[in-house]
């Protein structure tokens, strides 16, 4: 089998970027064992990819995932307040919307198609769009 992992690594070696075409591979690959990926992807998430900081321990990331899992994906999140989080730029990261950028704003995120969310059982944020079936996630450093 193969594994479609990409790395890149920014100019100052510090960030690291990886990508894994399914839930499964990146299962394969021990991602969620090292913490950059939360626990509460579904079983049928795709296309993720995952940034990190090593200094700092800031994580980034997004997944796509089937309309039929969003039930799943609802039962592991609440509602979080956009006042409540800021979110660093991962910069380099073509796929991280405008909205998810600085100080939260709900009519931003709104505007964008998100929604904003806490993981239940991790210190995770996640903004997500139902509609397409994307969700990008977020820890601040730990």
């Amino acid at each position: 089998m193969l594994v479609a992992l990409g790395m890149g690594v920014s100019s100052c070696r510090e960030t690291l970027v990886t990508r894994y075409a399914s839930r499964t591979e990146a299962d394969r690959a021990g991602a969620f064992g090292s913490g950059w990926l939360p626990q509460f992807l579904p079983p049928s998430a795709v296309d993720i990819w995952e940034r990190h900081n090593i200094d700092t321990n800031e994580t980034w990331g997004a997944f796509r995932f089937p309309a039929g899992e969003a039930a799943g994906l609802r039962g592991a999140v609440v509602p979080a307040d956009p006042a409540a989080t800021t979110v660093r730029n991962p910069g380099g990261t073509p796929e991280w919307p405008d909205a998810l950028a600085g100080q939260l704003v709900r009519g931003r995120l709104h505007s964008a198609g998100l929604e904003l969310f806490k993981a239940a059982s991790e210190e995770v944020y996640l903004a997500v769009d139902w509609q397409h079936g994307v969700a990008y996630f977020w820890r601040t450093a730990r």
